[in-house]
């Protein structure tokens, strides 16, 4: 089956699949849906969590041994794959596929990648077996009046309302970064005393996180995007970014 982020919560309150795959290139909530994964699946007796990653080279022998061996401590246990932006091989297409037919209940496993691509990887076999033993959560960027409503659910969630125009100058300055969004809302849920947030409020307790290079630039300026080139010509100016270095990169895109 296939899963929407904002439907994962409710799903949480059943029993688990045997197998998910949550997919994307946002980091925050990906991290945050496979903690919502892993609790839950500790709320329902899985004790164990065994972690095979890409970065460090996934021995697909280990996991299939793992997957058939006897738990520690004879409970249930979370098989972890972090696959990143690499794809299973044959070898490991096969042992993804072979846990699955059938999958044990006393498994779960839970796999991490970078955003699937609609011809090669939903008609991967991996992929299509994930899909038919449990769930593929895909997780897309939050942008435009999405941010908007996800910014104000997270400020309800630590009890603070927000003036429209304070809520655009802490999207301006977060510049759409989720993770610099959510830490921005934690520093206000801390400093704001009477769960008003205005935008004096943000203005003296949000930091500018924005690091820009002299290709941020360049993106901007082709995109047509007059503010945030400013924005960011600005930011480099004060960081001491020499001015040849910056012309350099424009002239190249030019």
């Amino acid at each position: 089956m296939r899963l929407r982020a904002e439907h994962l919560a409710k799903h949480l309150q059943g029993e688990l699949l045997p197998v998910y795959l949550v997919a994307g290139d946002e980091p925050l909530q990906q991290d945050e849906a496979l903690d919502a994964l892993r609790a839950a699946a500790r709320d329902q007796g899985f004790d164990e969590r065994h972690r095979f990653s890409a970065d460090t080279g996934i021995d697909w022998n280990a996991l299939r041994n793992e997957a058939q061996s006897l738990s520690l401590f004879g409970g249930r246990r979370i098989l972890e794959v972090v696959l990143g932006e690499k794809r299973p091989d044959k070898a490991g297409s096969q042992t993804l596929r072979d846990l699955l037919d059938p999958p044990s209940p006393d498994t779960l496993l839970l796999i991490r990648c970078s955003k699937l691509d609609r011809r090669k990887d939903w008609n991967s076999a991996w992929v299509k077996a994930v899909e038919g033993s449990g769930a593929v959560l895909e997780i897309w960027p939050v942008e435009g009046k999405q941010l908007q409503h996800w910014l104000r659910d997270r400020l309800a969630g630590r009890g603070l309302a927000i003036d429209d125009d304070a809520l655009e100058l802490l999207i301006q300055r977060s510049e759409g970064n989720l993770l610099a969004a959510a830490q921005e809302v934690d520093k206000l849920a801390l400093l704001t005393e009477d769960g008003r947030v205005s935008a004096d409020t943000v203005q003296q307790a949000v930091g500018d996180p924005s690091r820009y290079t002299p290709f941020d630039l360049t993106d901007a300026t082709g995109r047509g995007d007059a503010e945030r080139a400013l924005r960011i010509l600005r930011t480099l100016r004060a960081e001491g970014v020499e001015a040849p270095v910056v012309l350099w990169a424009l002239g190249r895109d030019i």
